[in-house]
């Protein structure tokens, strides 16, 4: 199987309330190859996903209004094929499987604060995954 490249121009949305970190992780990302989107809050990452197909998305998992998980549950309803990467300078997974609802949280959580690398790096783990898991299933 070949491997994915960041020049394949996947598209990558990441929200979050802080528009620095949403546009610093928008560049980075814009830097290696991906088609890379800053949007700051949840509704308007909900009707992005209704327009656009996109490879994965980033969400801050604090945020005002509605937070990441919520919007992590209802991007993969719109997109099942999605890949999704939570992050959160205040949260684990653990705590976040402790939340009503999110006992078997999906969803991969990266610590906040990261590096340049490492957020490439568990874009493209978790782009490369989804690609494997998705082999033979219909796109959205």
């Amino acid at each position: 199987m070949a491997e994915i490249s960041t020049v394949d121009n996947a598209t990558i949305l990441v929200v979050d309330d802080e528009r620095s970190i949403a546009d610093t992780a928008a560049m980075v990302l814009d830097r290696e190859g991906y088609c890379a989107l800053a949007l700051y809050n949840a509704a308007d990452a909900i009707a992005l996903l209704r327009k656009l197909d996109v490879a994965l998305m980033v969400s801050d998992v604090n945020m005002p209004e509605m937070d990441g998980i919520n919007l992590a549950f209802k991007a993969r309803e719109l997109c099942p094929q999605m890949g999704i990467l939570l992050m959160s300078g205040n949260e684990t997974l653990e705590t976040i499987k402790q939340r009503p609802g999110c006992e078997g949280c999906p969803f991969e959580i990266m610590a906040k604060p990261f590096g340049a690398r490492q957020l490439v790096d568990r874009i493209k783990s978790v782009i490369h995954w989804k690609h494997k898991t998705s082999i033979g299933t219909p796109s959205h």
